[in-house]
């Protein structure tokens, strides 16, 4: 490439450069444009998050478990409109389901018991929690809370 051959495309490139950084700033987005982004994004990929309090972490067997379900918008932590009833199970070893309740919401929130069968090993147990919706994701999304249950009727590992 000759000596003026190079200057020729660096002038053109000095000239085009403010139209280009001017045309940039035109596709820039403003805080209400990333804002529409966003719930468009949340619209289309709507998740739900289920929190579950219960009354203690440690109970006997033939004891009721009492708990609370909340169910959230997880983009913005409001009560969730979608689902209209959670679906909790006590589980052991993350397979055997040992006993479920099936809860209601109002506004997103509802009480619950689950009866704990004298015929229960001691041990540790989990509690989950979910949504119809929340079983089209993958199952780290929902709710899960260990529980220790002592059955004082049978030798332990029986």
């Amino acid at each position: 490439m000759t000596k003026n051959k190079t200057i020729h495309i660096v002038r053109q490139l000095f000239l085009l450069l403010p139209v280009m950084l001017m045309s940039a700033s035109g596709f820039a987005q403003t805080p209400h444009d990333i804002k529409a982004v966003f719930q468009h994004y949340a619209g289309e990929r709507y998740q739900e998050k289920v929190y579950l309090h219960t009354d203690r972490d440690l109970y006997l067997t033939g004891e009721d478990i009492r708990f609370s379900v909340y169910c959230l918008d997880g983009a913005n932590h409001r009560a969730s409109g979608l689902s209209k009833v959670v679906y909790v199970e006590l589980i052991r070893d993350s397979v055997e389901d040992v006993a479920h309740a099936v809860v209601a919401l109002d506004s997103g929130r509802g009480p619950g018991t689950i009866y704990l069968p004298t015929t229960l090993s001691s041990g540790n147990y989990t509690l989950r929690a979910y949504t119809k919706w929340m079983r089209n994701f993958d199952e780290a999304f929902f709710f899960h809370k260990t529980i220790s249950v002592i059955n004082p009727f049978r030798r332990l590992g029986a």
